[in-house]
């Protein structure tokens, strides 16, 4: 079997799944089997921490805006003691907003987003194939064949899965059983009856024989084949 692969695009729902059963060497039966998907979405591995950090250096900043202020207004008083204390805030501001600053950006590289790979595992698919697309049966005759005679047996056809090519049926004799024979008969695209005449020699072994008779076509591009047994029953001389 030649699977082929179903590509669902971003704004895709639905697709058509394919699977070519036109190799001569799949086996009838039936199969079990699954689909896997595989795609990626983007991940960013903690991105509430980035939120955090943005947060406190947005606190730190407004925290060394009113120092500023601080500053400004002790040293418009001329306030050297309120001065001092505000500008040794002003230090410890600025070193904070310096660790907060390198602990937002290694919060950031370490959300960075990235492609993280997704396989998604359907329910089951069961399938099963059948042996043959061809149903063979065939007419018993009425009575038995006399050597020098022919005999007419009347053949049906039943066709499966939308075959209709034409198919070959072929009458082959069991072993150790001589005088019988029976010519090539084509069913034509679309027919699903026939005649198969069966002929016997003056040397036709008498009794009754078993034959196989066997139907060949080509379905999607297969051979595919039946078989039926056909009881002859020849009379003794």
């Amino acid at each position: 079997m030649r699977p082929k692969d179903v590509t669902l695009d971003g704004d895709k729902a639905e697709a058509k799944f394919e699977l070519a059963l036109n190799q001569q060497s799949i086996r009838p039966g039936s199969y079990t089997f699954y689909m896997k998907g595989e795609t990626k979405r983007k991940y960013s591995r903690n991105p509430e921490a980035v939120a955090a950090a943005e947060a406190e250096q947005k606190r730190v900043a407004e925290m060394i805006k009113a120092i500023n202020d601080e500053i400004k207004s002790a040293t418009e008083a001329k306030d050297e003691a309120a001065l001092k204390a505000a500008q040794e805030k002003l230090k410890a501001a600025t070193d904070l907003k310096t660790q907060c600053d390198k602990r937002l950006d290694d919060v950031k590289k370490s959300s960075q987003p990235r492609d993280l790979p997704v396989a998604l595992i359907s329910t089951p698919v069961r399938l099963r194939i059948h042996p043959s697309p061809l149903k063979l049966s065939v007419e018993a005759a009425s009575s038995p064949l006399k050597p020098g005679a022919k005999q007419e047996l009347a053949v049906k056809l039943d066709r499966l899965f939308g075959f209709a090519d034409q198919v070959d049926l072929t009458l082959e004799p069991p072993s150790g059983v001589q005088g019988l024979a029976a010519e090539k008969t084509t069913l034509k695209k679309d027919e699903s009856q026939s005649k198969l005449e069966v002929a016997a020699a003056e040397n036709a072994t008498p009794g009754k024989h078993a034959y196989t008779l066997r139907a060949r076509g080509r379905f999607n591009n297969v051979q595919v084949e039946t078989t039926a047994t056909v009881n002859v029953t020849v009379e003794a001389k």
